[in-house]
Formats: C-alpha cells, structure tokens, sequence
C-alpha cells in the first residue's frame, strides 16, 4: 500500500471515528461560548480595545498581574485577550452592532481598515478593522 493510500484510510477511519461519536447526523452541535485573541502587550492593547473600540473590560486574570482580560457584551460569546509574547495568531472575529455606519463614522480614521463599509447581499452592512496584533475585527450590522 502507498502513503497516499496509508493517508486515505486514516482519514476514513478518523471520519467514522467522529460520526461514531458525533450520531447519524455528522454534525457536531455546540454553542460558541468565548472566543480569545493572543496579543502581544497586554497594557498596550487593553487600552486599544477600550480607548478607540469602546470596549469595556469585565476584568482581568491574575488579579496581582493580569495577562488576560475579557470584555462585556450583551449576550452571546464572551470576547478576551491574553498576552502571549511567543506566538502570533491572527484571526478574524465578527461582532454584531446596532448602528454600524454610526461606528464606521467614529472608527474609520483611527483605525487600520481591512474592508470599509459594504452592504451585503442579504440586508447587512459590514465592515472590517485590524487590531494592534493583527487579528481582523468585522462589524456588521443591518443596513438603514
């Protein structure tokens, strides 16, 4: 049997090995409960988020010393950040706002812009920013 072959079968066997686990219907159901982005100076960033998105902070782990921090929001996932000073990860994080041309207006020239203000094909309106780190932030919300 070849490699290629050899990686097949592992795949198929993984496969069944998750639908065994998972049910008939293959679909995992979860409920996204926090998501974290790894920055990479703590202080710096925290004031970033709050200073120029108008994050709030919800607190901050260790208390002595804190390297993590996550923020209020209204329901769904919680959002943090943690210092990691040896790793890079870049990611793209959606947030949903009430008013999202009022918050390009406010964001659009303190910010380093991935995507301005767009509609959407289904009724929305987006837009997407870069943090200190890297990581994209999108805002969308529905269209006026």
């Amino acid at each position: 049997m070849q490699s290629g072959q050899i990686q097949i079968n592992t795949l198929k066997n993984d496969f069944q090995s998750i639908t065994n686990i998972l049910g008939e219907d293959n679909l995992m159901r979860t409920r996204l409960n926090h998501v974290r982005v790894n920055v990479s100076d703590i202080s710096r960033v925290l004031k970033w988020y709050e200073e120029i998105l108008g994050f709030e902070n919800d607190g901050g782990w260790p208390v002595e010393n804190p390297t993590y921090y996550d923020f209020k929001s209204e329901e769904g996932a919680k959002f943090a950040i943690m210092e990691v000073k040896d790793k890079k990860s870049h990611g793209r994080l959606n947030f949903e706002v009430d008013n999202v041309d009022e918050l390009w207006g406010t964001l659009k020239d303190k910010v380093e812009i991935v995507e301005s203000l767009f509609d959407k094909p289904w009724g929305t309106r987006k837009f997407t920013v870069r943090d200190l780190d890297g990581n994209e932030l999108g805002f969308g919300g529905k269209s006026l």
